[in-house]
């Protein structure tokens, strides 16, 4: 295998967690994410594989190689959007379901006293 024909080892873990990020940030805003170990465990991994002092000593990093990290960026951005959405919603459902829960134990004593 030329060095032309090889793959490079960080624009395929890119590539990969590009597509990781993709398929995790489709999935919650459909509201159909089934296992989230999957992708925090998928994620992980690629990140601790991705070797960040290789690309900071490369001194050929190509303009593909580059438009790689900037998508990926981008790609992380959206993600991270997506799930402090996913994660406030999830806040807000716990709060009414505690709150429906004390309601329902309590016997309206002290109900004038509540906010």
């Amino acid at each position: 295998m030329t060095a032309a024909t090889a793959i490079d080892p960080l624009a395929d873990q890119l590539g990969r967690l590009g597509l990781l990020l993709d398929q995790e940030t489709i999935m919650l805003e459909s509201g159909k994410i089934t296992d989230m170990m999957q992708f925090i465990q998928k994620k992980s991994m690629i990140l601790l594989q991705l070797d960040l002092p290789q690309l900071q000593s490369r001194r050929d990093v190509s303009p593909k190689l580059l438009s790689q990290l900037t998508a990926v960026r981008d790609r992380l951005a959206r993600n991270r959007t997506v799930l402090q959405l996913n994660i406030r919603a999830l806040q807000e459902l716990n709060e009414l379901l505690a709150e429906r829960h004390r309601d329902a134990n309590s016997d309206g004593t002290y109900s004038m006293f509540r906010r």
